[in-house]
């Protein structure tokens, strides 16, 4: 199923663009920037970077809570991490997130192809902060 991208207009500079995921509120990494939500990749390190650093905070991070965890081989998998605990399996999918200074709300991107994992854990890249969509139980 094809996700449905709709026009929109970026919040950083006024343009009209088409999304790539229902969240995308920016055109560009500068937009963001501009509107006061920097983004990892800014700083000169690539999405496929800044993803693998996210993933391994979340696996850190549910080791610490007493998961077994178990990370994805392959970048096409439905899942980024399946973490085990008391006999419970979550399928996790691992998300950068942001946070707006001003209203303070957390945005991630959440595909509609998303459709196999349990949780996604959104890190938020300014402070480090992980937030499990819905709770972990």
């Amino acid at each position: 199923m094809e996700i449905m991208r709709k026009f929109i207009t970026c919040k950083g500079c006024a343009v009209r663009f088409k999304r790539k995921c229902k969240t995308q509120l920016f055109c560009m990494p500068e937009c963001r920037i501009k509107y006061n939500q920097p983004n990892k990749t800014s700083q000169g390190l690539s999405n496929g970077v800044v993803g693998a650093i996210s993933e391994l905070m979340v696996a850190s991070d549910l080791l610490v809570k007493g998961f077994e965890v178990f990370r994805s081989v392959s970048p096409a998998c439905s899942c980024d991490i399946v973490a085990l605990k008391e006999g419970k399996l979550k399928r996790i999918k691992v998300r950068t997130a942001y946070r707006n200074s001003v209203s303070n709300k957390l945005y991630f991107c959440k595909n509609e192809t998303d459709t196999l994992c349990d949780h996604y854990a959104a890190v938020i890249q300014e402070t480090g902060e992980i937030v499990y969509v819905p709770e972990l139980d």
